[in-house]
């Protein structure tokens, strides 16, 4: 049987040990990874088997990886790991996250998607090393795969179009016989013939082959697609106080993403992008595409120092601002705790944060707006993470309102107090993805409210019951129910339930209609941040509606 395993490791605060074996040959001999990440701006990577030990520093695993494999090579000897894998390559955002441990496992003609990251320190059964540029000449592969394969698109017709194809069809059978009845001779049943044939042709032409008949219901709900050149994505942002370092950056973003890709979704990827950085193999230095904008993984904190990381990144975004000094923090995974401490205008701060696993606490950045509004300032980290993938912006709010006017997933700013000593962990659900624990902020559930994709809902679970309640959801107007119990009612903007009980049979579901959505967001704040369970005596028990 085939498995994927995980590195088998020793943890400390800030360093580690990881069991792999290298190949030397036709032999394979037991190794140690020692990882440590005190170590300044850089990581310390340290590879130890038969006696001999080799050390490297970078700013990411992989580059430190890299650079043992160039020494490892030359005597023909190479670790088993998938950092060290011909297919194996990370991206900008994975790269650009805490410590760069993880990477994409890359297959082409096909994009790169979440459940192909891969821990470098990691194997498998296929797991075969290469060399460094072995692996480098497959990712430049793998980009040219995924930047040649083009769709073959079909012209779409709109079903007018068929309708009007249908109805000259008609006319022309219709005087065609009315031709043939005045005239009746061999002339006229040839002309009758062409003109029946024309006919055919007319209701045929929008099912040939090359053509894609558009239902009724796609050519409602699709928007038309508006391309806008990259120059002109390019000048705006540079008018909203955004751009590029150097222009010759854009072509590390086109390694990332097509041009096609970057005109048809205007300004979100181009942004996204914007905040990343990228290793500039003439020096073999780390650049940072932009800055004024900072792209990182929520779900990537495989370091001890991922916020002390984003802090140092948000400082340099303030250009000055929000100038933190003394950063340190951490995540201890065997205590399921984290942390991070820094100074700001001589006052020291010490803030315990949300632990969830590998997903960064977004209320981190929420204090931190609050700090800056305490101290008088007038721009704010803007927070936007349509999926996992975090962007964020440093502006006033009067900068934001008009970079929202350009993107369908707006910018948000969120506040949060040093106290909020939430313990109990929630999970989000919609209709299209959903949300960890250290996802959800007041600023996620009033974007949800306020901008609801089509037949969607929010379903708001905690990870034990609260008191009987076991969940809190909302349905939206654009939704025609969440379950098969729960229909919106056209008249209401939003229609709120909350479930008690435990087992189906014994669930009880109280129900609220309201065109109000502050009642709403009020409800589900109150719900997560609280653990107040709404009072339900005026709602409708809809539990008789369960079967």
């Amino acid at each position: 049987m085939d498995m994927e395993h995980a590195p088998d490791t020793e943890n400390d605060l800030g360093h580690e040990i990881i069991n792999v074996f290298v190949l030397s040959g036709n032999k394979h001999f037991e190794a140690v990874f020692e990882l440590n990440d005190n170590y300044g701006n850089e990581v310390q990577l340290t590879l130890s088997f038969a006696g001999h030990s080799y050390k490297s520093h970078a700013p990411t695993y992989f580059e430190a990886m890299n650079k043992i494999r160039l020494i490892l090579e030359k005597d023909n000897i190479y670790p088993i790991c998938y950092g060290a894998c011909e297919n194996i390559y990370p991206s900008g955002t994975t790269i650009s996250t805490a410590t760069g441990r993880t990477a994409y496992r890359c297959t082409p003609g096909r994009l790169a998607l979440n459940k192909d990251i891969v821990d470098i320190f990691g194997t498998d059964s296929f797991c075969i090393p290469v060399a460094v540029q072995t692996q480098r000449q497959f990712n430049l592969k793998w980009r040219e795969s995924i930047a040649d394969k083009k769709a073959k698109k079909k012209i779409r017709i709109n079903p007018k179009l068929r309708s009007a194809c249908f109805i000259i069809c008609i006319v022309l059978w219709g005087c065609a016989f009315i031709y043939y009845f005045l005239k009746g001779d061999a002339t006229s049943g040839t002309v009758m013939f062409s003109i029946i044939m024309l006919g055919c042709v007319a209701v045929l032409f929008p099912a040939l082959p090359f053509f894609e008949l558009a239902n009724e219901h796609d050519s409602k709900m699709q928007k038309p697609m508006v391309r806008i050149p990259i120059e002109k994505q390019l000048v705006v942002l540079a008018e909203i106080g955004i751009r590029l370092r150097k222009e010759d950056f854009l072509k590390w973003i086109y390694d990332e993403v097509s041009e096609e890709t970057l005109e048809s979704n205007p300004y979100t990827p181009l942004l996204f992008n914007f905040g990343n950085r990228r290793l500039n193999e003439h020096d073999n230095k780390w650049e940072w595409l932009s800055d004024e904008v900072y792209t990182f993984d929520t779900e990537c904190v495989d370091g001890y120092d991922i916020y002390s990381a984003v802090l140092e990144r948000l400082s340099a975004l303030s250009k000055g601002i929000f100038s933190v000094k003394n950063v340190s923090g951490g995540i201890n995974h065997e205590h399921k705790s984290a942390s991070v401490s820094f100074s700001l205008e001589d006052n020291e701060y010490s803030w315990d944060l949300r632990y969830d696993d590998d997903w960064f606490d977004v209320l981190a950045i929420g204090r931190i707006n609050t700090l800056l509004k305490n101290i008088g300032s007038e721009k704010f980290f803007f927070m936007s993470a349509p999926g996992r993938i975090m962007n964020i912006v440093f502006c006033a709010e009067e900068t934001i309102t008009r970079l929202n006017s350009l993107i369908p997933s707006p910018y948000i700013l969120e506040f949060a107090e040093e106290n909020n000593e939430q313990q109990l962990s929630f999970s989000l659900r919609t209709n299209y993805t959903s949300f960890s624990n250290n996802m959800l902020c007041t600023s996620m559930f009033d974007f949800m409210l306020s901008n609801p994709e089509p037949d969607d809902y929010m379903v708001l679970t905690p990870e034990a019951p609260i008191g009987s309640s076991t969940f809190l959801q909302v349905a939206f107007n654009t939704a025609k129910k969440i379950s098969r119990n729960t229909v919106m009612n056209p008249d209401y903007s939003y229609t709120l339930e909350a479930g008690f009980g435990g087992k189906r049979r014994s669930v009880a579901i109280y129900r609220l209609n309201t065109k109000d959505k502050g009642i709403v967001l009020q409800h589900f704040v109150d719900y997560w941040r609280n653990q107040k369970i709404p009072d339900v005596s005026s709602w409708e028990n809809t539990s008789g509606e369960l079967k």
